[in-house]
């Protein structure tokens, strides 16, 4: 960077007030949030005694591993002899402040190391002796601690407090589709108890529609763990598929508490109605979603881990044209040229899931779906309160459904699928093909090679979190079983599978539900029955478990083999908003946390007001429309700090020189300031005039701020002063030939300096 000080009054403009720049996001994780460190006090650990008058000038600066963060510095002056102990920064007001360190954009979770400097700047250059040392801290990933004390040894104890505050506007890069681990599945809640497994929805989608062909689908999950169902899907079907979910395949779904219900639908079902009704895309549903969601990640004014818990995270993945899918459209925006709707909730026991169920309806109906077209499976099936529904949320139902569609589908064919109520989450293990050759109880093993003890069934603790999050589940063990031949042919299955006791932790547990299944591959025929063992007392279910199996009526007995195992949840409701539990955030230290915290602009500090919490354009108009003076104040010291720009022909000509400084102000008035500068540095700045002045400046508050504001404030002050934006002379004879003589020279220095690059 080449030195420009023909006009050293303008000199110390050259310092951008821009904010943190375009970051570079690194998922996984929404939301996208601005970390913020800030100082809230110091205690020294040395006087600083300088042998004159006792006090320094220390600068507190901070850096941070986020190549795209933005560091600041504060200044404190310290007086061993008046003050000690721990100081807190105040306003010009006395109100306790915290000032601002440093700050980045990145995606949740942090990753970020800060290092906070300590230099005393008292006499200007600072130099490396005026360095007095650094430490640095790692902050937490989950900000779950949030106060940090930072010791630069001998010198300083530094207290910081980090937040992280959610940037809606930069969503799109932090948008992330999180994989569910294979030995997990999510399944749909049935009316039956049979629920829907992600794998068995995914091979009914594929035996039944994919084969058949279609033009695109629509798929939309508002329920815990409705994540889950998405990446079995995408990995069964080719195509235009785009499929939206309310929540994690690990997380619970929310919603709204029945005071609400006839009012309005859950967030998720509102955002993605009203986008289907709008006509946009498959990726603008999910976006609007996750950004306008009243329980999704940027619906609190700051994240931590404690907010994590307890908000969803919409879940969106498309394949092929998928993102551009629109309702009734094909990827290119043309028309389809037929249309089909499955609207499923498998046991709504509250209002306000059938309010959704019409609510969708009634949306397709509006946008072109006739009744023919539309397939309405909930609860008990129809009744005189809801005539529209045309069968029972069953797995069987379902079934049924996707296989009459079958008949009807072609490729230019759109399929919509919207599916609300509850749902569960399963430890999975699906290649099990256990062989029982004996009624006696036997040990069903564990396939996994890395366990000590391969009989013992391990939950996660994420799992029994889950499990635990509500008293109105009912979890269950359930086998996917595949009796004899001849006890099929003999229709005795049901009798047959009903013998099958499960053992439990050496506690006996009985069949209660007993269906076929047709889905475990991609084959339209009977793979299995399911056999499913409720567990009534959850105590029963710890992290080490042991799981057996007998045959109560030896006899009858048969080898049979036992396909799969899961440990299931049970029915995961929403959680209602009433219902959401409330984490306190510890009190910030000497501060009053019932005001919000607001921009102090001539101080680049962060102040306690009643005013609502400002957003990032609010806060680039007040820097914009900030104390001109103090902007201007601010950066005095930078200019003192980079005098080694300037070229040594300008330090000897100008570098003792007495300015006043006129500025036009955008109301007509004029600020007049001057400085005076010794050797290149400026030691007084001020407003006012000087009676003895050797050189004048004049310039609008238009460029002062263009200039402060600028990528490139130092091209920004070479182009107003070619465009005589900015007038520099010298006050009398001797002077004002100094001046001209300079601009000559520094005319050929730059053209000489252009040319060499």
């Amino acid at each position: 960077m080449r030195g420009i000080v023909l006009f050293i009054a303008s000199a110390i403009l050259l310092v951008s007030l821009a904010g943190v720049g375009n970051a570079e996001y690194d998922p996984p994780g929404p939301p996208a949030v601005e970390v913020r460190v800030w100082l809230l006090s110091f205690t020294p650990l040395d006087n600083f005694d300088d042998g004159w008058n006792g006090k320094s000038d220390i600068r507190f600066e901070a850096t941070g591993s986020a190549k795209d963060g933005q560091g600041y510095y504060t200044y404190f002056e310290y007086d061993h002899d008046t003050v000690s102990g721990k100081i807190v920064p105040k306003s010009k007001e006395g109100k306790e402040v915290m000032q601002i360190l440093y700050r980045v954009r990145e995606c949740w979770p942090v990753d970020l190391e800060v290092e906070i400097k300590a230099t005393d700047v008292d006499n200007p250059p600072v130099d490396p002796d005026d360095y007095l040392g650094s430490a640095k801290f790692t902050v937490d990933k989950t900000l779950k601690k949030r106060f940090y004390s930072v010791v630069i040894p001998g010198k300083f104890v530094v207290n910081v407090y980090v937040e992280a505050v959610p940037v809606k506007e930069d969503s799109d890069k932090c948008s992330y589709f999180f994989d569910q681990p294979e030995t997990k599945s999510s399944s749909i809640v049935t009316k039956s108890g049979a629920n829907i497994y992600d794998f068995e929805l995914a091979n009914m989608l594929k035996m039944w529609i994919a084969e058949k062909g279609f033009a695109n689908m629509l798929i939309f999950f508002q329920q815990c763990f409705g994540g889950g169902m998405t990446d079995d899907i995408l990995k069964k079907i080719d195509g235009d598929i785009a499929v939206v979910s309310a929540a994690k395949h690990d997380e619970v779904a929310y919603g709204y508490n029945e005071s609400s219900v006839g009012v309005k639908v859950d967030p998720f079902s509102r955002e993605v109605i009203e986008g289907l009704k709008s006509g946009k895309s498959a990726k603008e549903i999910a976006r609007n979603v996750e950004k306008k969601d009243e329980y999704g990640v940027y619906a609190n004014k700051r994240y931590n881990g404690y907010v994590d818990k307890r908000s969803e995270h919409t879940q969106y993945k498309a394949k092929g044209e998928g993102d551009k899918v629109r309702l009734g459209k094909n990827a290119d925006g043309s028309e389809v040229k037929s249309k089909h709707a499955i609207v499923f909730a498998g046991d709504p026991d509250d209002t306000y899931d059938w309010t959704e169920i019409k609510g969708f309806v009634d949306m397709l109906k509006g946008q072109g779906f006739s009744d023919e077209d539309i397939v309405v499976l909930a609860g008990s099936g129809r009744s005189a309160a809801n005539p529209y529904v045309d069968g029972p949320g069953t797995k069987q139902a379902l079934w049924n459904a996707i296989k009459d569609l079958s008949g009807k589908m072609n490729k230019d064919e759109q399929l919509v699928i919207f599916v609300t109520d509850h749902g569960n989450l399963e430890k999975t293990e699906k290649a099990l093909d256990l062989l029982i050759n004996d009624p006696v109880k036997q040990p069903v093993p564990v396939k996994n090679e890395e366990l000590e003890n391969e009989d013992v069934w391990i939950l996660d603790e994420d799992f029994l979190e889950v499990l635990n999050t509500t008293d109105d589940n009912v979890p269950y063990i359930s086998l996917m079983i595949l009796p004899p031949t001849e006890i099929i042919e003999e229709d005795l299955t049901y009798e047959f599978l009903g013998n099958v006791t499960l053992h439990l932790n050496e506690f006996e547990l009985e069949p209660e539900i007993i269906e076929p299944v047709y889905a475990l591959d991609e084959l339209p025929d009977l793979d299995a029955y399911e056999v499913v063992f409720p567990i009534y007392d959850e105590g029963i279910l710890g992290r080490e478990n042991v799981i057996e199996l007998s045959f109560d009526q030896p006899e009858m007995f048969r080898p049979f083999t036992v396909e799969m195992l899961l440990i299931s949840t049970g029915s995961i409701p929403r959680v209602i908003d009433a219902e959401k539990p409330v984490v306190e955030e510890p009190p910030r230290p000497e501060l009053v946390l019932e005001l919000t915290p607001v921009f102090d602009v001539a101080n680049e500090t962060l102040i306690l007001s009643d005013s609502p919490i400002l957003s990032e354009d609010e806060i680039s108009e007040l820097i914009a429309s900030g104390d001109l003076f103090a902007l201007m104040v601010e950066k005095k010291d930078w200019y003192n700090n980079n005098t080694h720009l300037v070229p040594g022909f300008v330090k000897d000509w100008l570098g003792n020189t007495r300015v006043n400084v006129e500025i036009l102000m955008d109301d007509g008035s004029v600020m007049d300031i001057y400085m005076v500068v010794e050797n290149a540095y400026i030691n007084e700045f001020e407003k006012g005039k000087l009676n003895d002045a050797t050189a004048r400046a004049s310039l609008s508050e238009e460029t002062v701020r263009r200039i402060i504001s600028s990528d490139d404030p130092v091209a920004e002050v070479q182009k107003a002063y070619s465009n005589g934006e900015i007038q520099y002379s010298g006050v009398g004879f001797v002077e004002s030939v100094k001046v001209e003589v300079v601009k000559v020279i520094v005319k050929i220095y730059f053209i000489i300096s252009d040319l060499l690059g």
